[in-house]
């Protein structure tokens, strides 16, 4: 029988410290095991000592650190004190691993991403959960959850993702060609309130011109008529 392909029952161990003040030092928590994709990951709690985080600043950290105790790698995360007190103590990480089932990166999260006032801040248990994934699979961290690093829970990336699939609402035809309706308007306005000044001029002396022309015509007239009369008169007297 050839057992090559066959799933290798061999675990791999995460060694998770924690720091709960930027000054402190990283003191052991527990322990994440997992192996072949037919097991379960889990951690285990082997810190039993109170401990008590100071929320007294909304920035200050939770950090992790995993080591790999076979490469001894180590990876850092972190989230806010305040999360992890509102969260009651429980966290999850997610483990991503090689083709070959090495460890490669842990992402760390809180199961709530919001801080509140009265939240506890002492306990001597986590309550954490650990998922493996693969190259060829998706990791899957709980709705509302937000890493140290600032990432992004899937909550929110889906309600991004509902905002993009909304359609474009209908735009009037002024929304869209108001800049042409307004250089017409320009256009039209401009046009009524000037004259050319070449056609003002032009029509002055037209008229000027006109006039003088119709003087000397009334005058002949005058003229004539003056001496058709004196005619006439001598006519009369001649007969």
């Amino acid at each position: 029988m050839n057992f090559c392909n066959q799933p290798s029952n061999a675990k791999s161990k995460l060694i998770v410290y924690h720091k709960l003040t930027p000054k402190g030092d990283f003191i052991k928590r527990g322990e994440i095991v997992y192996g072949s994709e037919l097991d379960s990951p889990s951690y285990t709690h082997t810190n039993r000592d109170e401990i008590s985080l100071d929320t007294s600043s909304p920035h200050a950290l939770y950090q992790v650190k995993v080591v790999d105790e076979a490469t001894k790698d180590i990876v850092l995360s972190s989230i806010k004190l305040c999360q992890l007190a509102a969260s009651g103590f429980n966290d999850q990480f997610i483990v991503h691993v090689s083709e070959n089932g090495d460890f490669t990166h842990v992402d760390y999260y809180s199961t709530v991403s919001d801080c509140f006032e009265g939240a506890p801040t002492k306990s001597s248990e986590f309550t954490s959960t650990v998922e493996v994934v693969r190259p060829d699979q998706p990791s899957r961290p709980a709705l509302g959850k937000l890493s140290g690093s600032g990432q992004k829970s899937p909550q929110t990336a889906k309600s991004v993702e509902g905002e993009a699939d909304k359609p474009e609402e209908e735009k009037t035809f002024f929304q869209k060609y108001w800049y042409i309706l307004l250089g017409v308007m320009v256009m039209i306005i401009t046009t009524a309130t000037q004259e050319p000044p070449a056609a003002q001029g032009q029509g002055g002396r037209r008229y000027h011109i006109g006039y003088l022309a119709r003087r000397p015509a009334h005058r002949s007239l005058c003229k004539a008529s003056s001496t058709l009369t004196e005619n006439k008169i001598k006519a009369s007297d001649t007969e």
